[in-house]
């Protein structure tokens, strides 16, 4: 049945929401679900008004953000900071499912917690007991709905969230396809009453963590380095947490509720991804390039929609129809059942080199193989170092704000190469309020890794 909801709200605010707005009269707002399902499909905030808008392809995109410190304006870096990552979505499928969508954002004011944590005229008593009383602020999270989105994270005084919504937005976006637009009976005529999983969310959560990545390599924003040598491999490296050999990943999946499940939930982002990337390469092989993981993807939403769903368990075999026999072997194996993924012939195909351990000569950390220490708390991009090495060659000082994710970028090319022993390399660093450049000279060491990938 249809809903209509009137929202009364104080002067100064507006309600926020992907609903249809019926009719709005001053201070009120009627607004009119499909149904039920459609109305919770649809968080609404009600706030000071702080938006910004823009348009990708044939979608119109509205950023609806409050921040906790009650200030505004905070709409527009947003926008200014993930319009790239939408275009490169754009790019990716061509055409978007939806005619408008939604970021709400609620933004935790943590400037005070950041200050009180890193100041030194404050007792370790104190700095514990700040912590205890907020440590959720230090976590995040958001979840994705039919054309929105909804956010709560935290600020730390410098714009921090506009680095976590840069990652998360465009996963959450993703999911317009799966499982809003691909999805079992179980999601498609949910029970809300007596819950019941899917057995599939390797495709919903683990095939759009890996698109959400796979998107900002083919955009530009992101170097092959950064995605194999970086985000990948430690995906990897997460995953060899996951019991493989006992537990299929669709049992799992199915009785998530379950304490003894419930506790590798996340291994849908670690694990599942590496999953959605060993099925693109696979895809590719059976077909001889003629088909993506993403052309599969595209083909199933465009036949079901967010009406119709497919049927939880003919999905393997209906997928594999639409690439090749050999690939319903692959599902049994490696979704399905307990065989361990092969990293090193799935990686094959596509000119990685993957080695699960073993030593070599690469650069030394720029931080941690002189002694230097930092914060464990960032602050957005950067972390402030609490402590020089004494074999510090570069200059650096207590109090040296340094973006420490594009060390390794200055040490490795594109690709993940190490350059040379001896090369001079910049660094940049924000000490009291200026941005300097120091100098460094590439020095090597011997170490031992784990999971590596050549490219």
């Amino acid at each position: 049945r249809p809903v209509q909801l009137t929202i009364n709200h104080p002067n100064g605010m507006k309600s926020f929401s992907a609903l249809p707005v019926l009719f709005e009269i001053d201070q009120s707002v009627t607004y009119e679900a499909r149904n039920y399902h459609h109305l919770i499909d649809c968080p609404i905030m009600i706030s000071r008004p702080d938006t910004s808008t823009f348009t990708v392809n044939n979608s119109k995109v509205i950023i609806e953000a409050y921040h906790a410190n009650g200030n505004t304006g905070y709409a527009k870096v947003i926008k200014d900071d993930i319009k790239p990552t939408m275009k490169a979505v754009a790019n990716f499928t061509d055409i978007l499912p939806v005619d408008e969508y939604h970021f709400i954002l609620y933004i935790r004011d943590g400037k005070e917690f950041m200050e009180t944590m890193r100041s030194n005229d404050i007792g370790i008593g104190t700095k514990i007991n700040t912590f205890w009383w907020n440590k959720s602020l230090l976590r995040g999270g958001a979840l994705e709905h039919g054309n929105s989105s909804f956010y709560v994270l935290p600020d730390f005084g410098d714009t921090t969230f506009t680095s976590n919504i840069k990652r998360i937005a465009i996963h959450e976006f993703m999911h317009i396809f799966t499982p809003l637009n691909l999805h079992s009976e179980h999601i498609g005529n949910f029970n809300y009453i007596q819950p019941k999983m899917s057995k599939h969310l390797w495709l919903y959560e683990g095939v759009t963590e890996y698109f959400a990545n796979l998107i900002l390599l083919q955009s530009g924003l992101i170097s092959k380095r950064e995605f194999f040598r970086e985000r990948m491999r430690n995906k990897i490296v997460a995953a060899k947490r996951y019991p493989e050999r006992k537990i299929p990943f669709t049992e799992m999946s199915r009785n998530v509720f379950q304490k003894k499940y419930g506790k590798y939930y996340s291994q849908v982002y670690q694990r599942g991804a590496i999953m959605g990337l060993l099925l693109d390469i696979e895809i590719i092989r059976l077909t001889n390039g003629q088909k993506t993981l993403k052309d599969v993807i595209l083909e199933l939403s465009s036949e079901y929609g967010a009406t119709r769903s497919f049927n939880e368990q003919n999905f393997f075999d209906e997928f594999t129809a639409l690439v090749h026999p050999d690939l319903r072997n692959w599902f049994a194996d490696y979704v399905e059942g307990t065989v361990p993924l092969n990293l090193k012939e799935g990686l094959e195909p596509i000119g990685v080199l993957y080695s699960k351990k073993g030593s070599h000569e690469v650069p030394k950390r720029i931080l941690k193989d002189y002694g230097t220490k930092t914060h464990l708390i960032p602050a957005g991009k950067y972390r402030k170092i609490k402590k020089v090495g004494s074999e510090d060659p570069i200059g650096l000082e207590i109090g040296d704000n340094i973006n420490t994710e594009i060390l390794d970028s200055l040490l490795y090319d594109n690709y993940g190469y190490p350059h040379e022993e001896g090369r001079k390399v910049e660094i940049r660093l924000k000490r009291n309020g200026i941005t300097l450049s120091l100098p460094y000279n590439i020095e090597y060491k011997k170490r031992q890794y784990r999971h590596r990938l050549l490219i």
